[in-house]
């Protein structure tokens, strides 16, 4: 410390005024104080009460401290042995504590690490949980599609079957009308030579419009006009233009 010795001297008079310096901390700040000053027996001193207080508790830093400050009073006062057997056990004890240290940081490394990896599985799992929400609603909506698709297709189905249900009826009609239309023809054939009776020629242009669409209904009803492909109103005008030539 060289000069500031006595500038040291005189801090530490005005540290011991305080209350604080009579406390179990304050001697443990002032205690490496002491030792720099050589004030080796208020140093041991409060060592002392130091060893008394911590019993066997003796694996920590402090001990450490105190053990080093012993071997340097020690040899201060040519107590050469027993420096050394300080200086041992202060070796000694800084060597537990830094492996006790550093097995207590790779425990807390290996702590955060495990943590590391249980948030990753969470992440994981809820990642999976998402995927899996998202493949339901893709196979929900694949089964929808698939089901309308299908009900589609069975309507399509019905409708079909219903068309050829009806076209069926319409052949069946039509060829009813036609084994009809050959048995008058030969009824016809066979009465050729019966005198026929003679019907009035009909002039549509002299039936009134109720008249008129009376006739015309009678003559689709009766001759199935409407199993005719390419029936229309030409139809109806050639078919009672023949009419009222051949009456």
């Amino acid at each position: 410390m060289g000069n500031q010795t006595g500038k040291a001297h005189e801090a530490l008079k005005r540290f011991e005024q305080t209350a604080y310096s009579q406390s179990f901390d304050g001697k443990k700040v002032i205690s490496a104080t002491w030792c720099k000053l050589g004030m080796y027996d208020r140093m041991l001193t409060f060592y002392d009460e130091k060893d008394r207080a911590w019993g066997a508790d003796t694996l920590h830093r402090d001990y450490a401290i105190s053990l080093y400050n012993r071997s340097v009073a020690a040899r201060a006062r040519g107590q050469y042995q027993l420096m050394g057997n300080y200086l041992e056990r202060y070796i000694a004890l800084q060597k537990y504590l830094g492996n006790a240290e550093r097995m207590a940081a790779a425990q807390e490394y290996a702590a955060r690490y495990h943590e590391q990896e249980r948030q990753m599985e969470l992440e994981k799992e809820q990642i999976a949980r998402r995927n899996m929400g998202i493949f339901a609603t893709l196979l929900g909506l694949i089964v929808l599609v698939m089901s309308v698709f299908i009900l589609i297709l069975i309507r399509q189905r019905r409708d079909i079957r219903h068309k050829n249900h009806v076209l069926v009826e319409q052949i069946t009609e039509v060829m009813k009308y036609k084994d009809m239309v050959e048995r008058e023809g030969r009824n016809v054939e066979d009465n050729a030579d019966e005198p026929r009776p003679s019907t009035p020629p009909v002039d549509p242009s002299n039936l009134s419009d109720e008249e008129l669409h009376v006739f015309l209904c009678e003559v689709i009803r009766s001759e199935c006009l409407f199993t005719n492909p390419t029936f229309g109103r030409q139809t109806l005008v050639d078919r009672n233009t023949f009419f009222i030539i051949t009456s």
